[in-house]
């Protein structure tokens, strides 16, 4: 989400994927499939950073119809697998609004480990936030209370509160 400076009230989610973009004649002009291997591109990079993405379909034309409803429902699918989250604008809007909130209360080093206590304010309603902790190159340990992570990073689940001790 993009906040221009000294705005208060304007917000702007990017777009990433739009069905004229991939598939009208004057734009990219992609076929299906690859428009799926552009789209998949963009999903595997928000999957492994933890990043959103928003989609912009349309559903009726008022040119002759477009005929794009397979490809659309494929990504449904495959972001169904994936594990997606689907909102509306306005709960994006206030997911990334509980962001922003996040407040580093403390952060600390100590024999080997770090404490981070983080708040957040926009409620229980929202999905939750994830806290990435890169490991110094070379550490082998993971806190007990990180979920389960490749090797390099911790990630920790954080709705409003976390105080939490991580083995680097």
């Amino acid at each position: 989400m993009y906040k221009p400076l000294q705005a208060s009230r304007i917000l702007e989610l990017p777009l990433h994927v739009m069905d004229t973009a991939l598939f009208y004649p004057n734009r990219l002009d992609l076929s299906p499939r690859e428009a799926r291997k552009r789209v998949s591109s963009i999903l595997d990079h928000a999957a492994r950073l933890g990043g959103a993405v928003t989609i912009n379909w349309h559903d009726r034309s008022i040119a002759p119809e477009r005929l794009w409803d397979d490809f659309y429902v494929e990504l449904l699918n495959d972001l169904e697998t994936r594990g997606a989250w689907f909102v509306t604008a306005t709960q994006a809007v206030s997911w990334f609004r509980k962001c922003r909130s996040a407040v580093f209360e403390e952060v600390q080093f100590d024999s080997g480990a770090l404490h981070v206590k983080v708040s957040t304010s926009g409620g229980d309603k929202l999905a939750g936030l994830r806290l990435r902790i890169h490991k110094p190159r070379g550490s082998k340990q993971f806190a007990e209370c990180a979920d389960n992570q490749p090797t390099g990073y911790v990630d920790i689940s954080l709705n409003q509160r976390i105080d939490a001790l991580v083995a680097l």
